[in-house]
């Protein structure tokens, strides 16, 4: 059966809107017809025949009210539901004389529209049709609103928008997915290492979703299955277990990745999730490292006992975040009983946490520097092939250190973090024409005031500090090298050696020469 809608109203925006602002076709409605008044949608509905009929009341040419008596002149069981701004009883009362289906008042709520043309459409098809014909409709109708849920559920989650149009349609896919807000959500992705069939795309959606019954989910390409895990009331552990049930019910499992992103009670952030979930299943499938992998957090009500692994690895995250590196923490996890006990399974504990710190924007700039060792490649490699505990927790110390530094950059006030620039720039310049008037002018600021801030944070000023960098770095060529002293000295940045002789003797007590004889000797001895 096809069921048509017309709606009348001299309004074009509002006739316009109430055709596009509701998915028609979730509720059955394959057709709309628009008429701008009573005599226009008059002829409309003589040629047509709508089932269904939305009308403003008072119109040119033909009013709502006498629309709705030629309607029932003509013996039509047409539902018509009336959408008026006048609230006077008069109205209403000639509305439900003339058999009106109901009487709305704009403006109007979307919902209480969605919900009394979806009563129209239940009483047309109660009339309408037979008991066989009409499971037949309410089949295809739910048909339709799954693929009605995977469109909007989809642009939702997938597409780039601006924060205005992303509120605008999530509001549009709440009325479409009846997504729920409470108490907690997450994104999970099923990601193939090959391309699927849609069908088996759709068994994997059907199994995946069967364990979560509140579920939304989608089929992305041809090598992803998403869904919106809904109301999620169970802990980590019976969370942990529900996934691994689904995934053992899947043909080929050995060949998926699976990432699940964070809790979240805030569906505006489901977008978020959906690329933590995506990030997090691309680099277990990227890596190799077994076939389930998850970012979501630990339940805080089921704490780790002390000396656990994931309680150890929450001490370290914890310390690393406040900007202190973890010493204590790194030597007990080197010796760690439950990472002695199953190897793979500390392996997992520990990309689980790596992963948790990398997501986070504070550290990206870590793994995406130039430095081998600290990219992320290198790192889940030496995971994987790490063949005991010590030597995983070798493997993340530099990593650790990099991290912990950058949060402790990151709580500095504005001042501190200048200084400490400063002092970088020396560290790495020092050879170079360096004077304060450059360093001021790399941190933006006035000459004066760099060299006040400089000292006020560390207690000696630039001059100071840089000629200490390069006494101490001549020393040591001086010790290990056997380049001339004068040379030495343009390596260090002094163009003239008699300057540096001067600055030498002063500072280390000794003149260079004598310096490198007895140490020298010494490294001889």
């Amino acid at each position: 059966m096809k069921l048509s809608l017309l709606i009348m109203d001299d309004n074009s925006y509002e006739r316009e809107a109430l055709k596009s602002c509701i998915n028609w076709n979730i509720l059955g409605i394959e057709d709309i017809y628009l008429a701008e008044n009573g005599s226009r949608g008059w002829d409309i509905f003589c040629k047509h025949q709508p089932q269904i009929v939305l009308s403003d009341i008072k119109m040119p040419e033909m009013d709502g009210l006498t629309f709705i008596q030629h309607v029932r002149e003509s013996n039509s069981r047409a539902r018509v539901i009336f959408l008026s701004a006048y609230d006077d009883f008069h109205y209403a009362q000639q509305a439900l004389s003339r058999n009106a289906f109901r009487y709305l008042l704009k403006p109007v709520n979307a919902k209480e529209l969605i919900e009394a043309v979806r009563q129209a459409v239940d009483d047309v098809i109660t009339e309408t049709l037979d008991g066989e014909e009409k499971a037949a409709f309410y089949a295809m109708l739910e048909d339709v609103q799954d693929a009605g849920r995977e469109k909007y559920l989809k642009r939702y989650l997938l597409e780039t928008m601006s924060p205005s149009d992303r509120s605008a349609l999530y509001l549009h896919m709440n009325r479409v997915c009846d997504l729920t807000l409470a108490p907690q959500m997450a994104v999970a992705v099923l990601q193939l290492r090959s391309p699927a069939e849609y069908s088996r795309l759709q068994e994997y959606l059907r199994a995946f979703s069967s364990q979560w019954p509140l579920s939304l989910g989608f089929t992305h390409g041809a090598n992803a299955v998403v869904l919106v895990l809904q109301q999620l009331r169970f802990d980590q552990a019976s969370f942990g277990a529900n996934m691994e049930k689904a995934l053992r019910g899947l043909p080929d499992h050995e060949s998926m990745a699976l990432g699940v992103s964070d809790m979240t009670d805030n569906a505006l952030m489901l977008p978020h999730c959906y690329a933590q979930a995506l990030e997090s299943a691309r680099r277990c499938e990227r890596h190799g490292y077994d076939r389930c992998f998850f970012t979501w957090e630990k339940s805080p009500e089921a704490p780790a006992p002390e000396g656990h692994t994931e309680q150890l690895l929450s001490l370290i995250e914890k310390n690393i975040r406040s900007g202190q590196f973890p010493q204590a923490e790194l030597q007990k996890l080197a010796h760690s009983p439950d990472g002695a006990r199953d190897l793979t399974e500390f392996k997992g504990a520990l990309i689980h946490f790596m992963s948790r710190l990398i997501n986070d924007q504070q550290v990206r700039w870590v793994c995406d520097g130039d430095e081998e060792l600290l990219c992320e490649e290198s790192l889940y490699t030496s995971i994987i092939r790490g063949d005991s505990v010590p030597t995983l927790v070798e493997t993340v110390d530099e990593w650790l250190k990099a991290v912990a530094e950058r949060f402790a950059y990151q709580s500095m006030d504005k001042k501190q973090q200048i200084a400490l620039e400063i002092k970088r720039i020396i560290d790495e310049e020092y050879a170079s024409n360096i004077t304060l008037k450059y360093l001021s002018g790399r941190v933006f600021l006035s000459s004066n005031y760099a060299h006040i801030l400089f000292k006020n944070i560390y207690g000696y000023t630039v001059n100071h500090y840089l000629t200490q960098v390069r006494i101490q770095k001549s020393c040591e060529l001086l010790a290990d090298t056997n380049y001339p002293i004068s040379q030495i000295a343009q390596m260090i940045g002094y163009e003239h050696s008699t300057y540096f002789f001067s600055i030498f003797k002063r500072i280390i007590g000794v003149r260079p020469a004598e310096y490198r004889r007895h140490h020298q000797k010494e490294g001889a001895e």
